[in-house]
């Protein structure tokens, strides 16, 4: 049986992922090494670790100090899995969360459905303005996402109004295009008219 060592690298990650020797792989998440600890999360979704085995990626990606690890959830760009992602979102969704905004745009770089859910949450939620922003950009243009879009529409915070004036770029529904019109007229602020009007022109 594989003893698991207590230093690795990513040549000792790559030969572990391999033959299976998913403890081995899992210990890449514990190096002080950023690269390490990236190469560990993505080898353990790229060979298809068993689910119980891609539990130790949930295990390091928050931080004692309530914060998250930036090279764990590097490493999950591009994964669409709500499994994986999940314990990152559920991260993310908590609002004393440390440099959230960044955490907001890590999320962003996955494909899984609870990320933009979560993103969406965010968004809506009282908080950083500039947080929900990033969150906001994260899911405009997204169909499933066009009410949270039209609620923050109404918002008292400009930047967030003209974000989701963008996020609605295209659309067809007259009386949401009739909205933009008149938020294109009338908004009292010219960043906002500036980003309804491109949304109708597009």
């Amino acid at each position: 049986c594989d003893m698991t060592p207590a230093y690795v690298d990513t040549k000792d990650i790559e030969q572990a992922a391999a033959r299976g020797a998913w403890p081995t792989v899992c210990k890449g998440l514990e190096m002080s090494e950023e690269r390490i600890r990236r190469y560990a999360v993505e080898q353990l979704w790229k060979n298809k670790a068993p689910p119980e085995e891609q539990a130790c990626i949930c295990d390091h990606i928050g931080t004692k100090d309530n914060g998250w690890d930036a090279a764990i959830a590097e490493g999950l760009a591009t994964v669409d899995d709500d499994k994986i992602v999940g314990c990152f979102a559920k991260l993310v969704a908590k609002p004393d969360l440390k440099k959230r905004t960044e955490a907001v745009v890590a999320l962003a770089q996955t494909t899984a459905p609870i990320a933009r859910k979560t993103l969406a949450e965010v968004a809506l939620a009282d908080g950083d303005v500039k947080t929900r922003y990033h969150a906001i950009k994260a899911i405009a243009g997204m169909k499933d996402f066009k009410e949270t879009m039209v609620k923050l529409l109404d918002n008292d915070e400009k930047v967030l109004r003209a974000a989701a004036a963008k996020g609605l770029s295209g659309q067809k529904d007259r009386e949401l295009v009739d909205r933009l019109i008149s938020m294109a007229t009338n908004d009292k602020d010219g960043e906002v008219r500036a980003a309804a009007l491109v949304a109708v022109k597009a």
